[in-house]
């Protein structure tokens, strides 16, 4: 990629990042570990938590053949749909080092929690992560 291409791009992932981004603290796990058999996911003391920006998309399923809540806005509290994070890793690259079972808590959206159920490195200027909600 021609370099004068590589500095426009990068502001305009911080320009993206700024205007549309959501604040999110990881906090890496052990899955594999002996005690996170007995206790869940544990924090894994190797790798640091850190925060980073990151566009949060919350993608609402199909809800048809489904209840309809008694008030609309729990509806739209409800991820039933996919969830995906995009981390610019050029900004943050502490982020190349998430997997999967590690947790990502959206700061700006109330603190909710959410589990890395894949990495996706193959974009070329952004960390995809496909997420689950944790209630």
């Amino acid at each position: 990629m021609v370099p004068v291409w590589k500095g426009r791009l990068a502001r305009v992932r911080q320009a993206v990042d700024a205007n549309h981004g959501d604040t999110v603290r990881v906090t890496p796990t052990l899955r594999n570990s002996r005690d996170a058999q007995y206790l869940g996911a544990t924090v894994d003391p190797s790798r640091p938590a850190f925060e980073c920006i990151g566009i949060l998309q919350v993608k609402g399923g199909d809800t048809s053949g489904r209840a309809r809540p008694a008030n609309e806005d729990d509806a739209l509290r409800m991820p039933v749909g996919d969830i995906f994070l995009h981390v610019d890793p050029d900004t943050y690259p502490a982020i190349l080092g998430v997997t999967n079972g590690d947790l990502i808590e959206a700061l700006d959206r109330n603190g909710e929690r959410f589990e890395v159920l894949r990495p996706d490195r193959r974009m070329r200027n952004r960390m995809v992560f496909r997420l689950r909600a944790i209630t």
